[in-house]
């Protein structure tokens, strides 16, 4: 039993065996639960579908429902159609009518459309014969360049000896190289016009010609073809015409530049040793105490100026011949710049015994928008005309300012009046041409460039503006400004402050361990310059060029630098270059010192960013002293006689205040009778014999207001100033009479 049950028991191979026949029934069995889920899923697939299929059945039936009932609807209208096509063979029956009417007409048609071919053929004929005769070349061509047709105007144009032989020739082969016909043809398009061009075409004899050629390009119907149609013009004169007045231009535009040229160089080369000699002279002048040699350094800074305002005068003419003239407008106080122009010529007045008036119309504005710059270069110019040309008698200024209506725009009138010499009648129409003066006698006693009515004029056509003259030889003259459309500023400025102002003299200035560079190729600007400003406190280092600056500059640092733009070597902007890229050095002031004063320079000065400042030749003390202040040390003090003197008393000593009225007693006894015969022979021996006596007078009497006369009489007498000497005759009783109330004033005794 123990062995039967032994062998039963199965072995593990049958154990394994069994497991994988289970594993096997079990995949099949998973699988049948897979088909099986899938049926249940395609039955329910189906499901829909069969439900899709009786909802689209549906759908069909009510369609058929639908049709059925159009068709009914059909029916109908079949039947209203049936009726209609009755009432449409009525209407054709009248149509019918209708057309043998149109068969009546047409006949009548043709009759005249045989008229119409009869004008035709004669329109044609006149084509023909405008086709022939007229001077414009016309021709018709292929679009490959085959000529068809041509009228005999082209043939003579291109120099061919008939009309076969220019059809014998291709277009491409007539157009000159500039133009490509093809390209010409293809570049715009199958139809329309073509646009104009201007070429050049070749001719029979091998000769060049220009032409304006115009066609349009069409389609020809019978051929099936493009085809050009066109004209051409011989403008061989009319280019040669151009191209000459081109070279023209360019002629006169470098003789303008070389015009330019010459004037900026004139410039730089006049101004380069002016400032030298106004330089010199003007610190000789600060410095010197004799009278005598102050009048004549007074004489020398006077026509130096002179002579710089004819330089500037013929500048001014080439800026507005050439459209250089920059007009600015703004808010302008034209009362202040009237009295300003009056104090300019004050003096000169004064010298000559006239009286200048300025009035003004209750209506001018406080502040007009103008050019104030160059309004002012015009009443300047007629104020020193004014002064020159009169003698005797007053220069009025007036102002009117004419409105209208509500506007703020209105008319400004200003005029310049004096009771001098006049002007000649012949000369009148041409007074504001440049280089013309009066007549030429006049020439040789008021001496002038005769630009500045010429400037006054054009200045004033820069503004939109005019100018008039009215005058009698003898009587006087009077200029007539008119301003149209001047705008009167809703803001201005705060200028009221200025209405007063005054100019003081110079104050004495002191440095302190002030160290400038000069560099210029002049040796007498850098003499000048330093002896302008001076040698209290101050250590120069001078360079003849840029070069030589730099070399200096390795081992010194100066607080300023004055450079030079125009010298050899290395000219100041190169210089100024070479210091701005220098870290050790870019801080250092740099000044332009420069001749150059024509706009095209100061615009490339300013707009270079090298320079903090400008100062032109020649420069004043105050100038140079007003540019350079900013960047070096230095203090100023006023001394006491620079107060006004209005408020200063004359002092003199107790000795000379008791002799006062026996003084007085023999100037007008003796000296007054002398003084009446002088003052109307003007004797220069007889005047010295005067003033020699005024002298001895003044020694012994000891009173300041004599001994000033006689100075400034024995300065005009040394300088042979005729002018100078018979005004402070005219002077002569006025000093008695404040010689007499000086002794019935309070005076501070010494």
């Amino acid at each position: 039993m123990a062995k039967k049950s032994k062998n039963i028991k199965p072995t593990y191979a049958e154990l394994e065996e069994r497991v994988r026949q289970l594993e096997l029934e079990s995949e099949e069995l998973q699988k049948a639960r897979k088909d099986l889920a899938n049926r249940e899923k395609n039955l329910k697939g189906h499901n829909i579908k069969l439900a899709r299929k009786s909802v689209e059945l549906a759908d069909i039936r009510r369609k058929l429902e639908d049709q059925n009932f159009e068709m009914e609807e059909f029916h109908s209208k079949l039947k209203n159609e049936n009726v209609s096509l009755v009432r449409k063979s009525i209407e054709l029956s009248d149509l019918m009518r209708e057309l043998e009417d149109i068969n009546f007409n047409l006949e009548e048609s043709q009759v005249e459309l045989e008229n119409t071919l009869n004008e035709l053929q004669q329109s044609r004929k006149k084509y023909e014969t405008l086709f022939k005769n007229v001077p414009i070349g016309i021709y018709r061509s292929t679009k490959d360049g085959k000529i068809l047709d041509v009228n005999p105007a082209i043939v003579k144009i291109l120099g061919y000896p008939d009309k076969e032989t220019l059809l014998q020739v291709n277009s491409e082969k007539i157009f000159s190289e500039s133009v490509n016909r093809t390209e010409w043809i293809n570049k715009h398009g199958d139809k329309g016009d073509l646009p104009e061009i201007v070429t050049q075409y070749n001719c029979y004899n091998g000769k060049k010609i220009w032409v304006k050629d115009i066609a349009q390009l069409s389609f020809d119907v019978d051929s099936g073809d493009y085809f050009m149609e066109g004209s051409i013009q011989d403008i061989t004169a009319e280019i040669k015409a151009k191209e000459e007045l081109i070279l023209a231009k360019e002629r006169a535009e470098k003789a303008s530049q070389a015009k330019s040229e010459f004037l900026a160089n004139m410039s730089h080369e006049i101004r380069t040793p002016m400032n030298a000699i106004l330089g010199f002279s003007e610190s000789l002048y600060h410095k010197t105490t004799d009278k005598s040699h102050k009048r004549m350094l007074d004489s020398i800074l006077t026509s130096g100026q002179m002579l710089l305002s004819i330089i500037n005068d013929i500048l001014d003419m080439s800026k507005i011949d050439a459209g250089k003239m920059e007009i600015k407008y703004n808010p302008v106080n034209l009362k202040l710049m009237s009295r300003e122009v009056k104090d300019v010529f004050k003096g000169s007045a004064d010298k000559k015994g006239l009286s200048i008036n300025i009035s003004y119309e209750e209506n001018v504005p406080e502040y007009l928008v103008l050019d104030e710059i160059h309004l002012r270069q015009v009443l300047v110019n007629l104020m020193s005309n004014a002064v020159k040309f009169t003698n005797k008698g007053y220069i009025q200024l007036s102002v009117e300012f004419m409105q209208y209506g509500k506007i703020d725009r209105n008319d400004l009138t200003i005029k310049v009046k004096d009771t001098g010499i006049g002007i000649p009648e012949e000369d009148l129409d041409n007074i504001f041409e440049a280089f013309k003066q009066q007549s030429h006698y006049l020439n040789k006693e008021f001496a002038g460039t005769g630009l500045g009515l010429a400037i006054v004029k054009k200045l004033l056509s820069e503004m939109d503006g005019d100018i008039k003259v009215k005058s009698v030889t003898g009587e006087g003259s009077e200029f007539i400004i008119t301003l149209p459309n001047i705008e009167v500023p809703e803001y201005t400025s705060n200028r009221d402050s200025e209405k007063d102002k005054e100019y003081p003299p110079l104050p004495d200035v002191k440095y302190k361990d002030v160290t400038i560079m000069i560099v210029d190729d002049v040796r007498q600007n850098i003499e000048s310059t330093k002896f302008l400003l001076g040698s209290d406190g101050i250590s120069y280092l001078e360079a003849a060029n840029g070069q030589i600056a730099l070399q200096i500059l390795n081992n010194s640092t100066p607080d300023v630098i004055l450079i030079d733009l125009m010298m050899p070597v290395m000219d100041g902007f190169e210089l100024a270059r070479m210091i701005r890229k220098d870290p050790d050095l870019k801080a250092i002031p740099l000044i332009a010192f420069t001749a150059s004063v024509l706009d095209k320079e100061k615009s490339k000065i300013l707009g270079s960013g090298l320079f903090d400042e400008v100062i032109y030749k020649p420069a004043s003390k105050h100038g140079l002293c007003s540019k350079i202040h900013p960047y070096v040390s230095h203090s100023t003090t006023f001394p006491e006689n620079m107060n006004n003197e209005k408020g200063t008393q004359i002092k003199i000593t107790p000795e000379a205040k008791q002799k006062l009225p026996e003084l007085l007693e023999i100037l007008k006894k003796e000296f007054y009778k002398q003084y009446e015969a002088l003052n109307d022979k003007l004797v220069i021996f007889k005047i010295e014999e005067f003033c020699k006596k005024l002298q001895s007078l003044s020694e012994t009497y000891k009173v300041p207001l004599l001994d000033s006369y006689v100075a400034e009489m024995q300065a005009d007498l040394d300088l042979f100033d005729i002018e100078g000497v018979e005004l402070l005759l005219k002077k002569f009783p006025d000093l008695i009479e404040k010689i007499e109330a000086l002794g019935k004033s309070e005076i501070t005794v010494i």
